[in-house]
């Protein structure tokens, strides 16, 4: 359905597609392969005939995708290994110990890991056409059939047909629960994608983000599937489970309180999903915000309160994991009490940002989208957290304020009341302009924008009239303060534009020199100077050789 969805509604259906392409292509073979390897998980204690046979479905399944999209030596590995798997069913039905099932296990054994080392110097001759971690699981499996063949010519026979059963069935769950991943990951992609028009919520979510987490949760869930399946082949999974249970029964203290090493795993697991809900709440929160694109107080607030539904619900969550625990409140305080000692001798600042986000939050003298400016720093805020907040600067550096500073120094907020901003332009014209015409024409100018707020309305001034030019300082409001040098762009565009077609000059660096001579006096010839020159200089030599013979009579006597 989501597939016909999308080839119906986008305009690049077969990019999309291409994405999802097992469930685009085999839709009826991913559906049952995911129904066929969760189903067992529905059922307290199902029969082993239902159990087999579901897994033998799967496998089938799970090696039909391989044969369509993945390389041949890869399906040709997991086409022998199906039919080993066949036969390592066969004998695991029989509970009778015998010769020839021993020496079928032991044949089963070399054959398994003849099929393995040559799918694996395959996988380690070209590695990026293969799946991440595939030879890591070709060498787990490597290793458990070496184990069988081992414990088989030793004389365990029993162990041996565990471990290599349990080596042939694990690979194969695990091939299945890749499938099963990509297979979800997929219907999740469609769905985003069908989901994603009009005004839906889904046009502001960030799938890569989403997805990268959700995948995180369902390779954490099937590695835990995995390593119980394991268990359970081994036949340890009853020796686990009292292991652990042991292991979290024990108690330990801390001076006159008492405690449980399941209670303290509870109390770390409740916090640890109490902050998973606290972000994933609060980014919801945060979206359904971020579909307002103006800067209104209201929406502002909205986004701002993010931080309080984070210290709410993670609060909550203390709470239930100190009552889950069963860690008593009252010990609970005197260990507060400690811990705030040695707080207020090392942690100061830490704590001062803490509390100073806290009044942050109540107090919102700063909101998200606010335009800042802090210890000559300007920027738009873009998250308010418990410790320190990011403000993105206009080069799109990301600068991180601790909480402490936005309270005790001093904040520019231009967006606090209102995003209007006022600009200020310089105008200057050549000395000589006519002041009221030119006052007059950039008013008219000003007057008739549409870009420019009509209240409070724009202003011009004469600033100054010196021997070179006359000022003019003009003043406008812009109704969007993150508009306001596009604007002030376009205005002195239009202001030089209007000055040339009026006729008012600009000032020019140009500067001319007029020499006036009284009436009736002739301008003096060139050459005479020059023959006075010359004279001058032939008086200056004659001078100057009486001066020298002067010197040398006055030497002689």
């Amino acid at each position: 359905m989501s597939a016909k969805k999308t080839l119906k509604h986008n305009e690049n259906p077969e990019t999309i597609l291409n994405q999802a392409n097992y469930i685009y292509k085999y839709p009826f073979i991913t559906s049952l392969l995911v129904a066929t390897a969760i189903t067992p998980y529905f059922y307290s204690h199902p029969p082993v005939v239902y159990l087999e046979t579901l897994f033998l479905v799967s496998i089938i399944l799970s090696l039909i995708l391989i044969k369509k999209d993945f390389e041949r030596c890869c399906f040709t590995f997991l086409h022998r290994l199906f039919w080993l798997t066949i036969v390592y069913g066969v004998s695991n039905i029989f509970i009778q110990i015998s010769n020839i099932d021993r020496y079928v296990i032991l044949l089963l054994s070399i054959v398994s890991l003849w099929a393995g080392w040559e799918f694996y110097k395959k996988v380690k001759k070209s590695p990026q056409e293969h799946l991440p971690y595939t030879g890591l699981a070709i060498k787990i499996f490597i290793c458990l059939q070496v184990l069988s063949f081992f414990l088989n010519i030793s004389g365990r026979f029993s162990l041996a047909k565990i471990i290599g059963v349990t080596a042939v069935f694990n690979l194969w769950f695990l091939v299945i629960l890749f499938f099963v991943v990509q297979i979800i990951t997929q219907a999740l992609f469609l769905q985003f994608q069908v989901k994603k028009e009009g005004t839906s919520i889904i046009n502001w979510i960030d799938y890569t983000l989403v997805q990268k987490k959700f995948r995180n949760i369902l390779f954490t869930l099937a590695s835990l599937l995995w390593l119980f399946f394991l268990l359970q082949n081994l036949n340890v999974d009853d020796w686990a489970a009292d292991s652990l249970h042991d292991l979290l029964s024990q108690s330990g203290s801390v001076g006159s309180a008492s405690f449980t090493v399941g209670g303290f795993i509870i109390f770390i697991a409740v916090i640890w999903v109490s902050s998973i809900m606290s972000r994933l709440i609060s980014y919801f929160y945060d979206v359904s915000a971020q579909r307002v694109t103006d800067l209104s107080i209201a929406k502002k607030k909205n986004r701002t309160s993010t931080l309080l539904i984070k210290l709410g619900v993670f609060s909550i969550g203390f709470l239930i994991a100190v009552g889950a625990s069963g860690f008593p409140l009252d010990k609970l305080t005197i260990i507060i009490s400690a811990f705030g000692v040695g707080i207020g001798f090392g942690l100061q600042n830490i704590v001062n940002n803490l509390v100073s986000g806290i009044i942050l939050a109540f107090e919102k003298p700063i909101q998200i989208g606010d335009i800042i400016e802090v210890d000559n720093r300007s920027g738009t805020m873009k998250e308010i957290g418990i410790r320190s907040s990011k403000i993105l600067t206009s080069d799109g550096s990301e600068v991180i304020i601790p909480n402490g500073d936005l309270i005790s120094h001093h904040v520019v907020n231009w967006t606090l009341s209102n995003s209007n901003r006022r600009v200020e332009l310089l105008i200057t014209t050549a000395y000589g302009t006519e002041i009221e015409k030119a006052k007059n024409l950039l008013k008219d100018l000003l007057g008739n924008r549409d870009d420019i707020m009509t209240n409070p309305g724009p202003s011009v001034f004469l600033h100054s009239v010196n021997e070179n030019a006359v000022e003019f300082k003009i003043f406008f409001w812009a109704d969007d303060i993150s508009t306001t040098t596009e604007l002030k762009s376009r205005v002195l565009a239009s202001i030089h534009q209007k000055l040339i077609d009026e006729g008012i000059t600009l000032p020019s660096g140009k500067k001319d020199l007029n020499l006036y001579f009284p009436d009736g006096m002739p301008m003096l010839n060139a050459e005479p100077e020059k023959e006075n020159d010359t004279l001058e200089k032939e008086n200056d030599k004659k001078v100057s050789k009486k001066d020298i013979n002067k010197n040398d009579q006055a030497q002689d006597q």
